[in-house]
């Protein structure tokens, strides 16, 4: 009744349906296990789910592959798995944060000893990195066009950022390279008047000339890292410093920590949308576009609008179609049109999707079409003639040739 309850989401229409569902597909007076109610439901195992994620979080993507295959084999979802990890990492942070909020009253004391421990050697940080790479893959599974593939891919990654350190060792271990380990010496007296540093921002440390930057000018906190001397340089002696600019030069924390050139998502987020007027407007500008394929396909051919208005849309789905469809369009406006999106799914339409809408329009063109009295004509002067496809052609007029109405002679 637990797996049935989760499924149907609040539902007490897809609860009942999944009851009958469950009912009909069993023997007549056998009892109904887990296993059976899993494997309709297309469910994975718990137990197998954690092996799972212990497999991402000790960065074995060989292992996380083979536990994904076996668990698709027996009939889990790629969907439904993603879905069972997005909730163990939460799970996990808050056992994390609070170890004494163990998750709801049916879950077996088995899976919360287990989960108490991979709790434990972990840091927040990590979990939450965990549940960023996996709910970045959720938008990935429903735009593949094979989602185990996809889940395969993202496996190989979150396994892959398991073994890269956080951001805040990145700076840590920075910040400890390039200290010094000694105080540095007062500078020498100059008669000279000291002449304006230089922009070393961009040069390596070690191909920085002595005489350019006295190292006393220069307090320690307001030095940038990496114009930071190597450690233990401060306190050599003249001979010594000119031996370690001999020496290979580290590498430039450029090529360290060097961002990524920006992705799809964020060109996109320097366009301006137009907002629609209609349903059948935004899944027409969708294609025009080619803003997320896939899902604009979804849309046209199961969704059936019910209202659209700016930041409220309510659809209703067609059937066997998935609930997912509609968490997927609120992303969407929210990601083309900001933040305010509100999308309720409707239990039921007689509204015509957008693909029958366009359906209904070429069959009406078509009647118009054949009713035309110059094709009625061309159709009984060759008989057995048919007309093929209607293509609407705009006219062209030259406007050297246009017929200009006459002018007033008054």
């Amino acid at each position: 009744l637990a797996l049935l309850a989760r499924a149907a989401d609040g539902s007490v229409r897809d609860g009942l349906s999944l009851l009958d569902q469950t009912i009909a597909q069993s023997d007549p007076g056998a009892a109904i296990g887990v296993d059976q109610v899993r494997d309709m439901l297309g469910l994975a195992d718990r137990g197998v789910v954690f092996d799972l994620a212990d497999a991402l979080i000790a960065g074995d993507a060989a292992e996380a592959i083979a536990v994904a295959e076996r668990m698709h084999a027996v009939g889990a979802d790629p969907a439904v798995v993603l879905n069972d990890l997005l909730e163990l990492a939460h799970w996990l942070t808050r056992l994390k944060i609070d170890p004494t909020a163990g998750g709801d009253a049916l879950m077996p004391e088995a899976e919360r000893a287990r989960g108490a421990q991979m709790a434990e050697p972990l840091s927040v940080p990590v979990l939450a990195r965990l549940w960023q790479a996996l709910l970045k893959g959720v938008g990935e599974l429903n735009q593949a066009p094979s989602p185990l593939l996809a889940l395969e891919m993202l496996l190989v990654r979150v396994a892959y950022m398991a073994n890269l350190p956080s951001p805040a060792d990145l700076v840590r271990q920075l910040q400890e390279g390039g200290a010094a380990a000694a105080p540095r010496p007062p500078a020498a007296p100059s008669d000279a008047p000291p002449s304006r540093p230089r922009a070393v921002g961009a040069m390596p440390v070690g191909e920085m000339p002595v005489g350019e930057m006295p190292v006393g000018h220069m307090p320690v906190g307001d030095m940038p890292v990496r114009n930071r001397p190597v450690r233990g340089a401060a306190a050599v002696a003249p001979a010594a410093a000119a031996v370690s600019r001999d020496r290979a030069p580290p590498p430039p924390i450029e090529d360290i920590v060097d961002l990524p050139p920006a992705g799809p998502e964020e060109e996109e987020a320097a366009v301006v949308h137009p907002l629609p007027e209609s349903f059948a407007a935004l899944v027409g500008y969708l294609e025009k576009r080619k803003i997320e394929p896939l899902l604009t396909a979804r849309l046209r051919s199961q969704v059936r609008p019910v209202a659209f208005a700016p930041g409220m849309v309510t659809v209703a789905l067609v059937p066997g179609a998935d609930r997912e469809i509609v968490q997927s369009l609120r992303l969407l406006l929210e990601r083309l049109y900001g933040n305010g999106w509100r999308v309720t799914l409707a239990e039921s339409s007689d509204a015509a999707t957008v693909a029958e809408q366009a359906e209904a329009a070429e069959a009406a063109e078509r009647e118009a079409v054949l009713q035309h009295p110059l094709v009625q004509a061309t159709l009984d002067a060759f008989p057995g003639a048919s007309v093929g496809a209607i293509r609407s052609r705009a006219i062209e007029v030259d406007p050297d040739e246009a017929v200009m109405p006459p002018e007033d002679e008054d």
